[in-house]
C-alpha cells in the first residue's frame, strides 16, 4: 500500500511540474513531443531539493520541481547549474572553465541552448526560493568570484599510471 501511495504521489508531482512548465525544459526549451508522439523520458520532472532530503509535504510540492531535458537535469542534480533569485541560470566554476576548450560541452551548455534565465510559460508558478536556496548551498559548486576570474587553479587531476 505504501509503495502505491508513493507512486501516486510521484505521478501527481511530475504531472503538476510538467504542466506548470508547459512540458518543456526550463533550461533550453526542448519539448518531449516528437513526430506527434510524446516521449516522456526526454523530459523528466525532478525535485530541486531531492526526495530523500525532503519532508513529505516538500516531496509533493510542484514548486520543488523543475522540468529539464536529461542533460540539463543531470547538470542541475550534480551542481553544475543552479538557479538564482532572479531565475538566472548560473554555471559552476568547473563548467565555465571547461567550455572554451570542450566542443561537446559548448554544444550542450554554450549560449544557446540554455537560456540566460529559466524558460517559464506566462502565468507559471516560479520554483520556490527555499528549494532554490537549498540547492545553491547544498549541491551547487560555486562560481568564481570576480577577483578569481576563470584562471586555472593549479590543481592536477588524478591520473591512472
Amino acid at each position: 500500500m505504501l509503495t502505491s501511495t508513493v507512486r501516486i504521489g510521484q505521478h501527481r508531482f511530475a504531472k503538476a511540474v510538467l504542466t506548470n512548465h508547459g512540458n518543456r525544459c526550463v533550461f533550453c526549451g526542448m519539448g518531449n513531443v516528437i513526430g506527434g508522439r510524446r516521449r516522456p523520458r526526454l523530459l523528466p520532472a525532478s525535485h530541486i531539493k531531492p526526495w530523500r532530503e525532503s519532508a513529505n509535504k516538500e516531496r509533493l510540492d510542484h514548486l520543488n520541481g523543475l522540468t529539464a531535458c536529461p542533460t540539463h537535469d543531470v547538470a542541475f542534480d550534480t551542481g553544475l547549474l543552479t538557479v538564482s533569485e532572479d531565475l538566472s541560470i548560473t554555471y559552476a566554476t568547473d563548467l565555465e572553465r571547461a567550455l572554451p576548450s570542450d566542443e561537446p560541452l559548448r554544444r550542450a551548455f554554450g549560449k544557446p541552448p540554455p537560456a540566460d534565465r529559466l524558460i517559464l510559460p506566462a502565468g507559471a508558478d516560479r520554483p520556490d526560493t527555499v528549494y532554490r536556496g537549498w540547492h545553491q548551498t547544498q549541491v551547487f559548486v560555486s562560481p568564481p568570484t570576480a577577483a578569481e576570474g576563470l584562471q586555472p587553479t593549479g590543481e592536477k587531476d588524478c591520473a591512472l599510471d
